[in-house]
Formats: C-alpha cells, structure tokens, sequence
C-alpha cells in the first residue's frame, strides 16, 4: 500500500469518526445515557482525534522532515497520534468525571514522555548476520 492511499484511508477513517462523535453527541442524554454510550463517546473521540493528529503529524513530517524514511515517519507519526488523543482523551475523562488536578496531567505527561523515550531508545535495529 502506497503513502498517498494509506494518507486517504486515514482520512476517511478519521471523518467517519468524527460523524460517529456528532451522532453520539447529539442523539443521546448524557443525564441518562449509560456506561456503554460514554465508552463510544470517548472512543470516537479517541478515534476522530488520533486520525487529525496522524494527518498534521504526517504533514508536518513529509514536509520539514524529509531526510527520514516513510517507515521511520510513519511510525513516529502513528506513535505521536496514538500519545496525543491518549492525552486529550484522558484529560476530557478525568475533566468530567471531576478527577483533573494538574499532578495528575502532569503524571500522564510524564508517563507519555517515559514511553516515548522508551520507544526512541529501543528501537529495532537489523539484525548483525556473522559469517562463520
């Protein structure tokens, strides 16, 4: 699958989520809605903003970061995304449910950061092949 079809299938996937979130936002009471339609809500949300993040992370990199290769952009891409709606998303949960203290941002933040050196340190090398 080539850059441009995988860019097209992400936007697709991101505006049908984000038609997802406006029907869950505006069909249901959130007075007597349930635990499974605030699963869907945070969800769609998660989705929707994850597929924005990856489109201006992709952009933003093919366009300043040009020296990396297409797996090496994408892959931090994807990754940033996934980190920043993980972010936006906690921070909308912890917001409604009254639970937002900034330590607790602040943990997160910290626990995003600690990962994300964990996947830049770790990263997969090819394999050394000796010959004997």
């Amino acid at each position: 699958m080539g850059i441009k079809v995988f860019n097209f299938l992400i936007a697709i996937s991101t505006v049908i989520s984000i038609v997802a979130l406006w029907l869950v936002v505006t069909t249901y009471d959130p007075g007597r809605a349930g635990v499974g339609i605030f699963f869907l809500l945070y969800v769609c949300g998660m989705m929707a903003l994850g597929g924005v993040f990856l489109l201006i992370s992709e952009f933003a990199k093919r366009r300043f970061a040009s020296y990396q290769s297409v797996a090496d952009r994408l892959g931090q891409s994807i990754r940033h995304a996934i980190f920043f709606s993980v972010l936006m998303t906690s921070w909308v949960l912890l917001k409604s449910n009254g639970l937002l203290r900034w330590w607790n941002v602040l943990l997160l933040v910290a626990v995003l950061t600690v990962l994300e050196f964990f996947f830049i340190s770790f990263k997969r090398h090819a394999p050394i092949h000796h010959e004997g």
